[in-house]
């Protein structure tokens, strides 16, 4: 991770054993981050404690976002899985599932701000809302 003001890497961390596919940041939590690696994790991380994860979903994500309110959408395949924390304790479980539209690669989503939409970009050069 860099800073605007420093010219070397604030942390560096091996998050996953494989390459990086994605990386989102919560909102409104500024110590939760969500990776995603090409070996087919996800993993929710607390910002003060790098040291392990504070959660691993299975499945990979080619993208990830959260909405203003802590929902996590992560794009896998033709699948748009969106995750919630509905006890408080950072443990995100399955809210919904998408199908993408007409079975097409997801390849970018992102929550709009304030508002549920979803943006989902296509191979083709679309969205799909």
């Amino acid at each position: 991770m860099w800073s605007p003001t420093s010219s070397s890497a604030v942390i560096e961390m091996l998050c996953h054993k494989r390459p990086i596919s994605a990386i989102a940041f919560h909102p409104s939590n500024r110590d939760l981050m969500a990776t995603s690696g090409k070996e087919k994790k996800a993993k929710l991380w607390d910002m003060r404690n790098l040291k392990w994860p504070l959660q691993m979903l299975p499945g990979q994500a080619e993208t990830l976002d959260f909405d203003q309110k802590g929902l996590l959408a992560r794009g896998t395949g033709s699948f748009l899985p969106v995750l919630r924390d509905s006890s408080g304790t950072q443990k995100y479980e399955k809210y919904m599932t998408h199908p993408s539209v007409k079975v097409y690669q997801i390849e970018k989503v992102l929550f709009r701000p304030i508002n549920i939409f979803i943006a989902q970009g296509t191979p083709w050069g679309g969205l799909v809302f």
